[in-house]
């Protein structure tokens, strides 16, 4: 009975064990919890970097609108152009068509 309240009666190496396996236990479900929070910033990170890419990919698809948009307005006005000069060339004949016709008149008319 003396010695129930001595401490060296308890189991030292028992008491030692158990609080190796809860340091053990902490450290493992840290370990975990610091795994499981770095694979959801690599996902986050992921994620981030695939919104980027489908981003470029909407811009690309703007640039290259613009690009057949400008395109087209220059083919319009190539084609504008290309009617004008086509007038201009048609009246041109006509007048010189017309001055022929004359000239021809006016020699059948002296004959």
């Amino acid at each position: 009975q003396k010695l129930s309240s001595n401490p060296l009666v308890t189991d030292l190496w028992a008491e030692d064990q158990a609080i190796f396996e809860q340091n053990v236990a902490s450290q493992k479900a840290e370990k975990l919890r610091t795994w499981r929070r770095t694979k959801q910033q690599e996902q986050e990170a992921r994620a981030i970097i695939e919104m980027a890419a489908a981003e470029v990919d909407e811009m690309e698809i703007l640039r290259a609108e613009k690009r057949r948009l400008v395109q087209n307005t220059k083919n319009l006005k190539a084609v504008r152009d290309l009617e004008k000069t086509n007038a201009r060339v048609a009246k041109v004949m006509e007048s010189k068509r017309q001055h022929e016709m004359e000239r021809q008149q006016k020699l059948l008319s002296k004959a």
